[in-house]
């Protein structure tokens, strides 16, 4: 999911507002018909931690988010921007639902892998019920048949009769930036020249949210991929990161929320 992300975001960016009103009536469809209760927020989560290379991005989004209404959002671990958004079935929200079930993740809890495998992928499992959220975390060489479950969270792997819109590129309306130490190549700093990044509870770096009037502008320049860009923030050189926010997700706090 690498792909150069300038002209793109300018393009879906534009066209978010219009794609939320044709999502959101899909929503409603969706949700009177789920298992009861029926919940808009988020019901299944997926996050793949460690291996050969680990994220570099803090306070990522799920690799796999469902939430109730049937949207999916999948990001790349990686490249936090170049994230996808689709649509399930009922049937298709039902039928993960109850695998989460059957697979026991209504109960949180370590299963123990093997401590012998270097570079191990850690999986997590987050399940939304009966009023709260259940996390299981899976070690490395535990459990195939979660991993079976965990590689099944996929918008390639979900069959296309399950999904009521086509996956497509994720068009935030918000998007956050975080502040991380800079290590990239020395070069001279440039002036953040949106609102700066501020102290936020419950998270351990300064981050600022900007809405539609400026989220195109930020990812713009957050788009850092190439080549890391020091920025200057009240006195300090520091790397920004770019986060869209998922839905649901109004501002910085929600990032110390995520699953």
């Amino acid at each position: 999911m690498g792909r150069p992300i300038g002209m793109r975001w300018r393009v879906l960016l534009a066209a978010g507002a219009g794609l939320g009103v044709l999502i959101a009536g899909c929503g409603q469809s969706v949700a009177g018909t789920l298992p009861s209760p029926p919940h808009a927020g988020l019901l299944l989560a997926k996050s793949v931690d460690g291996g050969i290379a680990p994220s570099p991005v803090p306070l990522r989004a799920p690799d796999f988010a469902l939430y109730g209404n049937g949207q999916v959002v999948e990001s790349d671990r990686y490249r936090p921007t170049d994230a996808r958004t689709a649509w399930l079935t009922d049937a298709g929200v039902r039928r993960l639902a109850s695998r989460a079930t059957r697979l026991g993740l209504r109960h949180g809890r370590v299963v123990h892998g093997s401590g012998q495998v270097a570079d191990g992928q850690t999986l997590r499992l987050a399940f939304a019920h009966d009023g709260r959220r259940d996390t299981t975390t899976v070690e490395p060489m535990a459990s195939p048949a979660l991993q079976r479950f965990a590689d099944d969270l996929s918008l390639d792997a979900i069959p296309r009769s399950e999904l009521r819109v086509a996956p497509r590129p994720y068009a935030p309306q918000r998007v956050a930036a975080v502040t991380a130490p800079f290590t990239g190549p020395p070069g001279p700093p440039r002036d953040w020249p949106l609102a700066a990044p501020r102290a936020v509870p419950g998270l351990d770096r300064a981050c600022a949210t900007y809405g539609p009037a400026d989220a195109k502008r930020a990812l713009d320049l957050l788009d850092d991929r190439s080549r890391p860009v020091p920025w200057r923030v009240d006195g300090q050189v520091v790397r920004l990161i770019g986060l869209p926010l998922l839905p649901y997700e109004t501002g910085c706090p929600d990032l110390a929320r995520r699953p």
